[in-house]
């Protein structure tokens, strides 16, 4: 039993893989309330590396029944950082109603833990180059993806190991040797002892990125006056990474 609440009881059984080598977390809903009701997972950890998990269930709980559903993380989300056993998992949860989708409950953070929990520490991996590791704060560099609303991605890891909230922006970026002023990094904040993949995008079209410059900036979350660490820039090939 995860959660037993606003007469609502959720519990898990193992987790495994299924066939595409996704991680599979199966749940079960005993809904008391007086509305049907369905579930969405937000922000998800596994081992202390931020995923985005979907919430799969078969029907909506419908009011004093019980339904079965599933969190999964895709093997992509997991391989980015070298994700291959599960110790722990943080997520919050939303019940809402099925037709208002208005939230019915909503939990900030639900903890499951498995039987290697506490004797087993994620290390990063999944490749890429290490380009910071100081003051707590590690950043390695991890390719570049396309993405169907932004564009050509370039994608980092970031590790923080302080123990404050942090947030992290880019810097000085050329792109072809050509300063850049539109770039910018998906992050909304990287709790401490927590891994992040943050994604730099930018406004405006760009037909491909040969070679990339940057510099990170990382400051205290909600506080960019506290200034934790500032980056060299660091100079990145991508081997002629285009829109094809």
């Amino acid at each position: 039993m995860i959660y037993d609440e606003n007469n609502i009881k959720v519990s898990v059984s193992e987790a495994s893989l299924d066939a595409e080598q996704n991680i599979v977390i199966p749940l079960h809903i005993e809904n008391n309330t007086d509305e049907k009701m369905g579930l969405i997972a937000e922000n998800c950890y596994i081992n202390g590396c931020k995923v985005e998990a979907n919430s799969l269930f078969f029907d909506r709980a419908e009011p004093g029944g019980e339904t079965d559903g599933l969190l999964v993380v895709s093997k992509q989300e997991c391989d980015g950082y070298g994700i291959d056993r599960v110790a722990d998992v943080e997520c919050g949860l939303r019940f809402y109603e099925d037709k208002t989708y208005d939230d019915i409950a909503v939990v900030d953070n639900i903890s499951i833990k498995t039987d290697i929990s506490g004797s087993y520490e994620q290390e990063i991996g999944g490749g890429g180059i290490v380009l910071y590791d100081d003051k707590g704060v590690k950043i390695i560099e991890k390719g570049i993806v396309k993405n169907s609303v932004m564009g050509l991605t370039p994608r980092f890891c970031v590790v923080n190991d302080t123990e404050q909230d942090i947030d992290v922006r880019c810097r000085n970026v050329k792109v072809n040797g050509k300063e850049c002023k539109t770039a910018n990094i998906s992050c909304e904040g990287i709790p401490a002892g927590k891994s992040e993949i943050v994604k730099m995008y930018f406004l405006g079209k760009n037909a491909g990125i040969n070679e990339l410059s940057v510099s990170f900036r990382v400051f205290q979350k909600d506080n960019d006056s506290k200034v934790i660490c500032k980056t060299d820039d660091f100079v990145i090939g991508y081997g002629g990474a285009d829109k094809k």
